[in-house]
């Protein structure tokens, strides 16, 4: 059997003893009230960590915000471009467009977030045939990740 001290008078008393028989302390409360405060103390911690992942989750998204708008995103805009051409072929698959990392597109200019993007395509037509394909698009960021396609023209 394993004794424990009272903290309340420093008698011995057993683990298993629910009060101290000299003075009559109630263990359980203790346990009780070491628990409230436990939980008090967690609910004050999550409250406070909420706030501030609340508070750093919109600045992150402010800065976000504020950034794309700043970013040369020519990449992306061809990329998306791409896309859109390719919904317009008839055989999409075989599709090939100029390198955008070696230089071979032709043109890709910027005003704000409104993208021209002046290239080329070739592709097989109905009969088979690869034909190069000159288009004319101008694509814009309206979001971090969202574009709108405003002009294609096929030349």
């Amino acid at each position: 059997m394993a004794l424990t001290t009272c903290k309340e008078c420093n008698a011995e008393v057993s683990e298993k003893a629910s009060s101290c028989p000299k003075c009559g302390y109630d263990f359980g409360k203790v346990e009780e009230e070491q628990n409230m405060i436990i939980g008090f103390i967690l609910m004050i911690v999550l409250v406070v960590g909420g706030w501030m992942w609340i508070s750093s989750d919109s600045s992150v998204e402010t800065q976000t915000q504020t950034e794309w708008h700043q970013e040369d995103a020519s990449i992306m805009a061809y990329v998306k471009v791409e896309t859109w051409v390719k919904e317009e072929l008839i055989s999409p698959g075989s599709a090939k467009f100029p390198s955008i990392f070696d230089g071979q597109q032709d043109n890709v200019t910027r005003n704000g977030q409104v993208y021209t993007i002046n290239s080329w395509v070739d592709s097989h037509n109905p009969a088979g045939a690869l034909i190069r394909t000159r288009f004319t698009a101008e694509v814009e960021q309206v979001a971090d990740d969202n574009w709108r396609l405003n002009k294609l023209e096929f030349h």
